[in-house]
C-alpha cells in the first residue's frame, strides 16, 4: 500500500511545497525514490519502455535515471539504487516488482503530480 503526502521545503525565508510517495513496505524504498526522483526525469521514455517490452518488440532494457537503474522485462523489473557502495548517503536495497504493477504505479503518481501542481 501506498499514500501521497505533502512536504514543505524550507531554506531561509524561501518555501517550496513538494508532493513525495510512501510506502507501507520499507523495502519498496527505492521504488518511491524512482518515482519521484527518475520517473519524471523519464517521463515519456520509460512508459514507452515499458510498453516495449510488455509488447514484445524488446526482451529486456535496462534504463538509468540519477538515483536508479531499472532492469525491464515482460514479468518483473528490478530497480536498483545507484548510489550503492557511496558513503554518507542512505542506500536502499533493489526491489524487484511486477512489471504493468510498476507502470501503473507510474502512471497514478504522474496524474497525482499533475493535480497537485494544479492547485498550487
Amino acid at each position: 500500500m501506498f499514500y501521497f503526502r505533502e512536504v514543505t521545503l524550507k531554506n531561509g525565508s524561501s518555501e517550496k511545497k513538494r508532493l513525495i510517495i510512501e510506502f507501507d513496505k520499507p523495502d519498496m524504498k527505492i521504488v518511491g525514490e524512482f518515482l519521484m526522483a527518475d520517473a519524471p526525469l523519464l517521463h515519456g521514455k520509460i512508459l514507452q519502455e515499458i510498453d516495449q517490452v510488455l509488447a514484445g518488440e524488446k526482451r529486456e532494457i535496462i534504463s538509468n535515471g540519477n538515483r536508479s537503474t531499472l532492469t525491464i522485462k515482460s514479468k518483473t523489473t528490478v530497480i536498483s539504487d545507484l548510489f550503492a557502495g557511496m558513503e554518507n548517503v542512505d542506500v536502499y536495497p533493489a526491489y524487484e516488482i511486477d512489471t504493468i504493477e510498476l507502470r501503473e504505479l507510474i502512471v497514478t503518481w504522474f496524474k497525482k503530480l499533475e493535480e497537485f501542481r494544479q492547485e498550487k
